[in-house]
């Protein structure tokens, strides 16, 4: 329902060597298996299909920009950016805009009962390393977007090459498609699909965002 929070300053080159010295780290548990019964997946694996380049970008403040990416889709966004080390970055992801032109997570956010702002909802934070050029993508989460509010506690210079977005589900094959004479139709057939799409990880959920 949150997101991920991602301290790039922590970062431990090498770590995923077999060279790598992880005496500062702690030991593994032993538990047992989760079922006598182990066997492959076999449903369709949930990759990132689509890569979506944003189609506009506004500059609301020093500290504030919007990213629209022109389709309403299930996933997660990809970030490279270079700032001042302990730059905190946050990525809040909606499906609307508010009469300002700015993100407005009202409908769904509703749903989300969070004790401070410490952990909010569908919302990235970044902070940046300072020592190079920062590749932040989710790994354990995925969100209902198709805007991206990002926000930093110290002036950005943003442009449309710093943010992608990947339109993310279980990749099944299609077996079929409505193409006809009539564009309301094939609008409707669109939506519909991409909708599936967008609840479709290993099964069939109600809503990508929550």
């Amino acid at each position: 329902y949150t997101a991920e929070h991602y301290d790039a300053r922590k970062e431990q080159p090498g770590w995923d060597t077999p060279d790598f010295d992880a005496k500062g780290w702690r030991n593994i548990y032993t538990t047992g298996a989760p079922s006598n019964n182990i066997v492959a997946q076999a449903l369709h694996p949930i990759r990132n299909v689509r890569e979506y380049r944003p189609v506009s970008l506004k500059k609301i403040d020093e500290y504030t920009w919007l990213y629209n990416f022109g389709q309403n889709m299930s996933g997660v966004t990809r970030m490279k950016v270079n700032g001042p080390q302990g730059t905190t970055i946050r990525l809040k992801h909606v499906e609307r805009l508010d009469s300002a032109g700015c993100a407005d997570m009202s409908n769904i956010d509703v749903h989300y009962r969070p004790t401070d702002d410490s952990d909010p909802f569908q919302t990235d934070i970044l902070i940046l390393s300072g020592k190079k050029e920062d590749d932040f993508m989710p790994r354990f989460n995925y969100k209902g977007f198709q805007y991206v509010e990002v926000t930093s506690d110290n002036p950005l210079d943003l442009s449309e090459e710093n943010l992608t977005a990947y339109f993310m589900h279980s990749d099944v094959p299609p077996v079929g498609k409505i193409n006809s004479s009539n564009n309301t139709l094939n609008k409707a057939w669109q939506a519909s699909n991409a909708s599936y799409l967008s609840n479709l990880f290993g099964y069939p959920t109600d809503c990508p965002q929550r």
